[in-house]
C-alpha cells in the first residue's frame, strides 16, 4: 500500500514549540544567461511565505540554472560539489544574485523580511525537492542549517516496507509496535538523534525521514525532532495526520 501526503504542519498542534512555516505559490521572474553569455527572462513558480518571512523556494531546475551560471563565470576554485550557493538580496529591487555577479537572477514580486539595510546576505539550499532561497540569519536559514546538520537523507520509499516490518519478528523484539505510524516515528527518531540502529533495516527505519522528498513541510518536523522539540508521540501523530491510503 503506498501513501499520499497532504501537506499541513500547521494543522498539528504540538504542546511544545516548534517552528512552523506557511508555503503560498507565487511567480517570480527569472533572468540567467545561455549559452552563447547572453541573457534570457523567463516566469518561474516559486513557493513563498507570509510576508515579513525570509525565504523562498524555487524548483530544482531553477537552482541548479543559478548554480551553472555562477560556475560558469566563476575562478576554477568554485567548489562544484558544495550544497549551497552564496547570494544577496536588494530589498529595494527585489532581487536574489550571486553577491559578485549581476546575473542570475530571481526578481520577486515583494519584500522579503524586515530588514532596514538595502542588501541581505542570503543562501541557497541546492536539497530536497525544491531548493530553498534563505536569508542569512532569518529562522528560515536556522530550519534549513539544523536539517542539513541533524537529518540524515533517505531516498523515497514506499510505505510497504513499512508495513512488512511491523510484522518482523525482530521489530516485535526490539520495540513491540502494531502501528506503523507510531513505528515509523520511533524509528525516525532513532536516526536522527543518532541512535544504534539495532534491527539494521535502514531501508524501512528511514521511511518517515523520506517523506520530506514529497513535502518540503516535512523538514520542520523533522528538525522538531532532531531539536528534542517533538518526542516519538507527537510525531507519529503527525504522521498518522497527514497521511491516508490510496
Amino acid at each position: 500500500m503506498l501513501c499520499s501526503v497532504r501537506t499541513s504542519l500547521r494543522r498539528v498542534k504540538p504542546t511544545l514549540n516548534t517552528p512552523y512555516r506557511s508555503y503560498h505559490n507565487a511567480v517570480a521572474k527569472f533572468t540567467t544567461i545561455d549559452s552563447k553569455g547572453m541573457p534570457i527572462t523567463y516566469d518561474t513558480g516559486i513557493m513563498i511565505g507570509d510576508p515579513g518571512e525570509s525565504y523562498i523556494y524555487v524548483e530544482p531546475d531553477i537552482g541548479k540554472a543559478i548554480k551553472r551560471a555562477v560556475v560558469s563565470q566563476s575562478e576554477p576554485s568554485s567548489d562544484p560539489q558544495s550544497e549551497t550557493l552564496s547570494l544577496k538580496f536588494n530589498h529595494r529591487s527585489l532581487c536574489f544574485t550571486h553577491q559578485y555577479l549581476p546575473l542570475p537572477r530571481i526578481e520577486l514580486q515583494r519584500n522579503l523580511g524586515d530588514s532596514k539595510q538595502e542588501v541581505s546576505p542570503a543562501t541557497l539550499w541546492l536539497t530536497g525537492n525544491w531548493n530553498a532561497i534563505t536569508l542569512d540569519g532569518s529562522p528560515g536559514a536556522q530550519i534549513l542549517r539544523l536539517y542539513e546538520t541533524n537529518i540524515i537523507r533517505a531516498r523515497p520509499i514506499q510505505m510497504t516496507y513499512l508495513e512488512s516490518a511491523v510484522f518482523s519478528p525482530q521489530q516485535h523484539k526490539n520495540y513491540g509496535q502494531d502501528d506503523p505510524f507510531q513505528l515509523a516515528s520511533i524509528l525516525t527518531q532513532k536516526i536522527t538523534l543518532n541512535h544504534p540502529f539495532q534491527d539494521g533495516n535502514k531501508r524501512t527505519a528511514l521511511i518517515a525521514a523520506s517523506i520530506d522528498e514529497m513535502d518540503e513541510q516535512i523538514k520542520d518536523a523533522h528538525v522538531a525532532v532532531a531539536t528534542r522539540q517533538w518526542d516519538v508521540e507527537q510525531l507519529a501523530k503527525f504522521y498518522k495526520s497527514i497521511t491516508t491510503s490510496l
